[in-house]
């Protein structure tokens, strides 16, 4: 649960340096550099959450439990696919902000920022 509250917070202070850049008018040349390490927060703290997720399905996997089994399958084709899928992906939506033609423009990294939030804040409020 603390990663997902880790994760909210680097995704808002990307959004916030983002609306900053905009603020300070400054274009779009150098806002890659600017928004580098707000994208490498986001990245680490995705990692984690990705990380604690994989380690959810390792101990069920393997714990022999088949109604683990059963449930962590559903999870992927039953009908809320879209909604697990979401969640275990999008936190890694900022991350596209290293490829300089997306990271260079602050209005897509606040989209992507705003993106990714909405899992860690479901998955922080949800437990």
């Amino acid at each position: 649960m603390i990663c997902s509250y880790l994760h909210a917070l680097a995704c808002l202070a990307l959004v916030g340096a983002s609306v900053w850049w905009l603020g300070k008018g400054r274009g779009n040349r150098d806002a890659h550099r600017f928004l580098f390490p707000y994208i490498g927060a986001v990245a680490l703290t995705a990692l984690a959450l990705l990380l604690s997720h994989g380690s959810e399905w390792i101990t069920v996997i393997y714990s022999g439990d088949p109604m683990g089994a059963e449930i962590l399958k559903y999870r992927f084709t039953g009908p809320y696919w879209w909604y697990f899928t979401g969640r275990l992906f999008l936190p890694l939506a900022p991350v596209a902000g290293v490829i300089p033609a997306l990271g260079k423009r602050p209005v897509s990294m606040i989209i992507l920022g705003l993106l990714a939030t909405v899992p860690a804040v479901i998955v922080a409020t949800s437990k």
